[in-house]
């Protein structure tokens, strides 16, 4: 007669219970990382990103809140930008005007408004400029290379070494530029750093198989460049333009403020505080209100150019859970 023990008993049931099968595949592949529960970042929708990044949320809500403000300015407020009132000069921040008056008593806050739309329009359109030079100089000089390649970087290490805001300097005394040129002007000074990183990532890009392949199967280089290659620069040329924005609206704003930017009765925040330069110790708020916003507009463009360079950044590698 064989004797047992609750440790024998616990085996025999083990062996003895049916062996689970796998499910059966659904159609798609699993990888050990969505079985574990977690999905890698990259596939996070950008705004979502955001949301998780408090500071950088709060930056691209205020730089969104100023330029709608800029947009529609004429909607919100009663007064005129140009309106001079003798009888309203010099008055301080008050409900009627939210940023006082100034010495022939124009509503600043009408004048920051619309000079925030020259301010900013000359950063986003000499950006676009220098986004279009150096994507096609630093596109062309690491996918070719060659002496044309070797030509185009070595003028943009040397126009880097340049002090450039001199000849920009130099040039708006000389010819007094209107919008177009100064954008052009501004723009003709940032294409290099453009240059420069595209020319990296293309290197980097046309070593990789997909593109050996297009070439093996008789495809254009110049299609290839611009369907296969220039398509893996976009993270790197958003965070270069947002830092570009922010610089073009310092440069614009310094000249405006020594003079050899846009003219009146164009309106800038450089302008503004050239205009206000000699009344500080009886309007202050003359100045104070066109430099905090040069101050938070700058300040939300780099910002912003700091969170794009984590989100954007092809090799992070970090996961996170999937909330259940």
């Amino acid at each position: 007669m064989g004797s047992s023990t609750p440790a024998l008993d616990t085996l025999d049931k083990k062996a003895s219970a049916p062996t689970r099968k796998p499910p059966a595949a659904s159609g798609r592949h699993v990888t050990p990382s969505a079985a574990a529960g977690v999905v890698p970042a990259g596939r996070k929708n950008l705004f979502c990103r955001l949301r998780e990044r408090p500071l950088a949320y709060a930056a691209a809500a205020l730089l969104g809140l100023v330029v709608c403000g800029a947009l529609l300015a004429p909607l919100l407020s009663p007064h005129s930008a140009d309106a001079i009132d003798i009888s309203n000069k010099g008055l301080p921040p008050s409900f009627s005007h939210p940023f006082g008056t100034d010495d022939m008593g124009r509503d600043l806050f009408l004048r920051v408004l619309y000079g925030g739309r020259i301010s900013i329009a000359v950063g986003v359109v000499a950006v676009a400029f220098s986004l279009v030079v150096g994507i096609v100089c630093g596109g062309a000089a690491g996918y070719f290379g060659g002496l044309g390649g070797a030509v185009v970087m070595r003028t943009a290490d040397l126009m880097m070494s340049i002090p450039v805001f001199l000849i920009v300097l130099l040039f708006a005394s000389l010819f007094t530029p209107g919008f177009f040129w100064l954008c052009v002007l501004i723009g003709s000074i940032q294409w290099m750093e453009v240059a420069r990183v595209v020319r990296s990532v293309v290197i980097s890009t046309k070593q990789n198989e997909f593109v050996l392949a297009a070439k093996a199967l008789g495809v254009p280089e110049l299609r290839i460049l611009w369907r296969h290659v220039l398509p893996h620069t976009t993270g790197v040329v958003f965070v270069t333009a947002t830092l570009g924005i922010a610089q073009a609206i310092m440069i614009e704003s310094t000249l405006s403020f020594l003079g050899f930017g846009l003219q009146p009765p164009a309106v800038s925040w450089g302008g503004l505080l050239r205009h206000a330069q000699g009344q500080l110790a009886v309007t202050p708020w003359t100045a104070v209100f066109p430099g905090l916003m040069i101050f938070l507009t700058v300040l939300c463009c780099y910002i912003l150019g700091d969170f794009l360079k984590s989100a954007l950044n092809p090799t992070r590698r970090s996961f996170h859970r999937i909330s259940r």
